[in-house]
């Protein structure tokens, strides 16, 4: 005798409510998903502003020279330079600003058309104690220091680093293009605290 075997599929009904069951939990999780990708990104900004300060605090104890962080507004990037006193004008500047300004007026006096890139390329050690890093997707909104008493929301701002591990306090607001925004603040002994405007 030969028993027959019934195979059965799925109802129409049944592969419905799949679909009707899948879109929910979908309509459910994809907003929640992107919110907090967007935050992520606010997130990791922050992060790094944060390191950065941190690592330019370690390679003025390390190196026992004064360094700058300086914050790109426009651009939105956060870098580390080391710092010296430009006599001439009476300012601290880094090295490779002085140096940039040192090779435009050294080219203006020998009114050379042309320069060879050996002679513009920087110094070997003043690439190594440079470290830049750029926002992704987020925006340098304004960075104070000294508590408020300067705000600076366009072009570029020095933090200055001292030998002994201390600096400028500062607060660095930072947003991203949805305009939420989270404060960086750093007090002289480069401690951080971050607030979620």
């Amino acid at each position: 005798m030969r028993v027959r075997r019934i195979t059965r599929g799925f109802t129409l009904i049944e592969l419905l409510l799949v679909a009707a069951i899948i879109s929910v939990v979908a309509a459910i999780t994809v907003p929640t998903f992107v919110k907090s990708m967007r935050g992520n990104r606010l997130r990791s900004a922050a992060r790094t502003v944060v390191m950065m300060g941190r690592y330019a605090r370690s390679m003025s104890l390390l190196k026992q020279q004064e360094m700058a962080l300086k914050f790109d507004i426009n651009g939105s990037t956060v870098s580390i330079h080391p710092i010296r006193m430009d006599y001439t004008s009476g300012q601290l500047r880094t090295d490779t600003e002085m140096l940039l300004e040192a090779q435009a007026s050294a080219e203006r006096d020998e009114d050379e058309e042309e320069t060879d890139d050996e002679e513009s390329a920087m110094p070997a050690h003043l690439q190594d104690e440079e470290v830049s890093r750029t926002l992704d997707q987020v925006l340098i909104d304004f960075v104070e220091l000294d508590d408020g008493d300067d705000r600076v929301s366009d072009g570029s701002c020095l933090v200055r680093y001292k030998s002994n591990g201390t600096c400028t306090p500062y607060n660095v607001r930072i947003v991203d293009e949805h305009g939420e925004a989270v404060l960086v603040k750093v007090n002289m002994l480069s401690s951080t605290e971050t607030e979620r405007d």
